[in-house]
């Protein structure tokens, strides 16, 4: 395990919030092998409703609190993971076979309202997006054409504009 891991595990442990195991259980190679292990369940998920999957990626100009992320996001982007939020590595929110909507932001920039954030802007456009394949028989990404179910594309750069007013990118 890691040093941070391990020191975070033993803050986690010293402050009796938890053994720290859940750490382990979010690094991307844990979740890649319970992803695989459960694949065909989540692709037997993944066609009978309709997911859409949201994530953000730090702008390399990222200004107000978002850039409080980029260090991290250049550090992730660093060890091969791809455009991210500070936390989390967009691939690693995107389930195999759904739709999805990557804005920029941070990790907070789906959630937290602010300065050139509007959460429930990101969850209307999201939900549009949902009801209108919803509505045209096109839940699946099989039946509006796009990549069938197997491992989440590697994502393009996230779509400029704010989070509240995102360009959607639907795969």
């Amino acid at each position: 395990m890691p040093p941070l891991h391990r020191a975070a595990g033993g803050i986690l442990r010293a402050l009796r919030l938890g053994s720290g195991e859940g750490l382990r259980d979010l690094t991307t190679a844990a979740r890649g092998a319970w992803m695989a292990a459960h694949a065909e369940a989540v692709a037997a998920l993944t066609r009978a409703l309709p997911i859409l999957c949201c994530a953000s990626a730090v702008p390399a100009e990222a200004r107000g609190p978002d850039a409080r992320y980029r260090p991290l996001a250049r550090w992730i982007e660093r060890r091969g993971a791809g455009p991210n939020d500070g936390l989390v590595p967009v691939r690693s929110a995107l389930l195999p076979g759904t739709r999805h909507l990557v804005v920029e932001g941070s990790h907070r920039g789906l959630v937290a309202a602010g300065r050139g954030r509007d959460p429930v802007g990101v969850l209307r456009s999201a939900l549009t997006l949902v009801l209108r394949d919803t509505a045209a028989g096109a839940h699946a990404p099989q039946a509006a054409g796009a990549a069938s179910a197997g491992p989440a594309p590697t994502p393009s750069p996230p779509a400029r504009g704010r989070a509240g007013s995102p360009a959607p990118r639907r795969r």
